[in-house]
């Protein structure tokens, strides 16, 4: 059990994790400016992209998390995403990144549209 726990922490850290939601009000992060109700993209590390198309949004944040290496997207769609629309972003990175594979589970999240991850 120590094994995997040790090898699971070590995993971890090669996990790019993204959400998708939206602005709750008008502001600037990361030098981009946000107004209230945009489509927001958050990384590990900051804002990724901001638009007013959720699928847009979430294909964006996903190119911004990608390197070479990567041979893992996961989609976890929230409550106010259906399967549809999920597998129209699903479809879209597998066309973009033909080599990684794209895997697309229901969340049932509220409030984030989207999570995302990169392995």
């Amino acid at each position: 059990m120590e094994e995997n726990a040790e090898n699971m922490t070590e995993s971890i850290k090669s996990v790019k994790t993204g959400q998708i939601t939206y602005a709750v009000r008008d502001t600037m992060i990361d030098n981009i400016e946000i107004h209230k109700d945009d489509i927001i993209g958050l990384g590990d590390n900051g804002m990724l992209a901001d638009g007013t198309d959720i699928n847009d949004v979430a294909f964006e944040t996903v190119c911004k998390m990608m390197s070479e290496d990567s041979e893992l997207i996961g989609i976890y769609y929230g409550q106010e995403i259906d399967e549809a629309r999920a597998n129209e972003l699903c479809d879209r990175l597998s066309e973009e990144f033909p080599s990684v594979d794209v895997e697309v589970n229901a969340g049932n999240q509220p409030v984030y549209y989207y999570f995302l991850s990169v392995e």
